[in-house]
């Protein structure tokens, strides 16, 4: 057990680094301010130290931070030296980086060609590394088995790590993965099950097709109709009547920088324009419309495609910025 005055003289020698150590700190900080320091793009302690070398006595301002780091060749010759130093630190420990992903990557490969070259002789010893890969290939071929079903083409390497992890690919009782609503124990196989899913897929789609057919004949929308979608939130204009899909212009989103797009959408979420929509309008038109930000402005209409139009217009900072819109984004009120 430690005496007490030895615990009591190891307390004051740890006070004393630490003033020591914070009066150092104060100390670079007064020759290398924080904000210089920033600016230069060095630490302050390194920068500090190097003037110091150097015979530098002075403290560092920010005119001169500036000076240098807008014309590099008027700095110092200690702060040049300490730059490089960083650069060549930055690349070393790039280097070493590199050097240690690539050693990983070797391993890795190593660990992979040798657990190949075990599956393949029918070896069933493995490292932990080694076992991680095989699970995963079971894995993999445990999927192909559902899709499958047995005598599925899971190939030879299948079977193997299969069967080294347990599974028979005759049994499917011993399937790590089934397909959902199979019981797993063999009173509704996977292969069943699979075809069952499948089989409804093809029905669903199939019902999904004709509805979509008779929706299009029912709305009689041809080409140039001027329409609505998104439940009456967009205005556009039919393009082309495909046999499922009508195409559509529109303004486009945020992404599409408020250009004109056209999609394909399905018919039973288009229906023509009500006669309340305001009527198109005209080139050179003045109007009061809520920009694509939500600012009311005053523009002139530079260009109309059916109840779609382009605008340009001020913003206070006195340039022009021009967009398409459609009559949904018509304002009766002020500018603001």
């Amino acid at each position: 057990m430690i005496p007490r005055a030895g615990q009591e003289a190891g307390a004051g020698k740890r006070r004393q680094r630490k003033r020591e150590r914070a009066r150092r700190r104060e100390a670079d900080r007064a020759l290398v301010p924080v904000v210089v320091s920033q600016r230069l793009g060095v630490p302050v302690a390194g920068a500090a130290h190097a003037m110091r070398a150097a015979g530098v006595a002075g403290p560092l301002t920010v005119r001169q931070a500036k000076e240098w780091a807008g014309d590099p060749g008027s700095a110092p010759e200690w702060l040049s030296g300490l730059r490089g130093e960083r650069m060549a630190r930055a690349a070393q420990q790039e280097y070493h980086r590199g050097q240690q992903l690539e050693r990983h990557a070797m391993r890795g490969l190593a660990v992979e060609q040798s657990a190949l070259e075990k599956v393949k002789t029918g070896k069933r010893r493995f490292t932990d590394e080694a076992w991680l890969l095989v699970e995963d290939w079971a894995f993999r071929a445990a999927k192909d088995l559902v899709r499958g079903g047995p005598g599925g083409e899971v190939g030879d390497f299948g079977d193997q790590v299969l069967r080294i992890v347990g599974v028979d690919p005759g049994d499917h009782a011993t399937w790590p993965v089934h397909a959902g609503g199979c019981d797993g124990e063999g009173a509704l196989h996977c292969a069943e099950r699979t075809g069952q899913v499948r089989a409804q897929r093809r029905a669903e789609a199939l019902t999904e097709s004709v509805a979509r057919e008779i929706a299009l004949r029912e709305a009689g929308l041809p080409p140039g109709l001027a329409v609505t979608a998104w439940h009456g939130d967009r205005v556009g204009v039919v393009v082309k009547v495909n046999k499922v899909p009508v195409k559509v212009r529109f303004v486009g989103g945020k992404r599409d920088r408020y250009a004109l797009v056209e999609r394909n959408l399905d018919p039973r979420h288009v229906h023509p324009a009500p006669e309340s929509l305001p009527p198109p309008l005209l080139p050179g038109e003045e109007v009061v419309i809520r920009d694509h930000g939500g600012h009311v402005r005053h523009a002139r209409v530079t260009e109309v495609d059916g109840p779609l139009f382009e605008a340009a217009y001020s913003l206070k900072s006195g340039h022009w910025r021009s967009a398409w819109f459609d009559v949904l984004a018509l304002h009766a009120g002020g500018a603001s």
